[in-house]
């Protein structure tokens, strides 16, 4: 029987690309936007505290893969899409709502000047993913679902207990072109990316037994791109970190080979 030809519309492994030798460049990724303090102070602590409650309902993400061993730090809200949808985020979830709206605020404000015809104006806080990241815990690099070129974009903001002295690290990995940006992720940050640095570019949260204590990461994303239990719209691409591994390399393959030409 022939070989089946390759549907060259589809992402496959034979689009990966081999990582650029180390060391790599340190090059802020466009469609990253970071502001510190773009959360109110006594919002912050409510969050904490409603985190931090006896017996708080943690559960592992990776439960179904490690059980034994994935650690209990996560916890899912939403989606809540609509004006009632959101009354009901609210009622139920007081102060992670509040929170969410004010870096919503906090980010369209700074990026009137920035970006101000950009996606993010389109941007509702419908769906809240929860990360604890004790000291040394960390989340490996990787890729979000794909979407359409532009379409993908994650706001983060960061809750600990007050200003740590060594707070989170976060790592943006370029590995194709051999690219890398670290920030940390204080108490109280806003942070965004979408763009380029949602398509082409990976993020981890670093395994750093130096970091001073518990850090908070909300992940607000749009019902449209939270691929968490399928809650996305979009159906065109397959869910998971290695299909949008396989996807950000074949259009790194193509935007590669625009440059070349040009």
């Amino acid at each position: 029987m022939p070989k089946r030809a390759r549907d060259p519309t589809i992402a496959t492994n034979d689009d990966l690309l081999p990582e650029a030798p180390k060391p790599w460049a340190i090059v802020k990724p466009k469609g990253l936007f970071i502001v510190n303090d773009g959360v109110d102070p006594r919002t912050a602590k409510d969050v904490w505290d409603f985190f931090n409650a006896p017996d708080f309902p943690w559960f592992q993400r990776f439960g179904v893969r490690f059980p034994k061993t994935a650690k209990f730090n996560n916890y899912r809200i939403g989606p809540f899409t609509g004006d009632d949808e959101q009354r009901e985020f609210e009622d139920k979830y007081p102060a992670v709502y509040k929170m969410a709206q004010e870096a919503v605020a906090t980010m369209r404000a700074h990026l009137e000047a920035k970006d101000p015809d950009g996606s993010f104006k389109h941007f509702k806080a419908e769906s809240v993913n929860v990360h604890k990241h004790e000291p040394g815990w960390g989340l490996g690099a990787h890729y979000d679902d794909t979407h359409d070129v532009g379409h993908g974009m994650v706001l983060m903001a960061s809750i600990s207990k007050d200003h740590l002295h060594n707070p989170r690290k976060f790592m943006f990995t370029d590995p194709v072109r051999g690219r890398k940006y670290e920030t940390f992720t204080p108490n109280r940050q806003v942070l965004l990316f979408k763009d380029e640095c949602y398509d082409f570019w990976r993020h981890e949260s670093i395994r750093d037994k130096h970091q001073s204590g518990t850090c908070l990461s909300f992940t607000i994303r749009l019902k449209s791109i939270d691929g968490y239990n399928n809650f996305a719209d979009d159906r065109k691409y397959p869910k998971g970190a290695p299909a949008a591994a396989r996807w950000a390399h074949k259009r790194l393959r193509t935007l590669l080979g625009r440059e070349e030409e040009a």
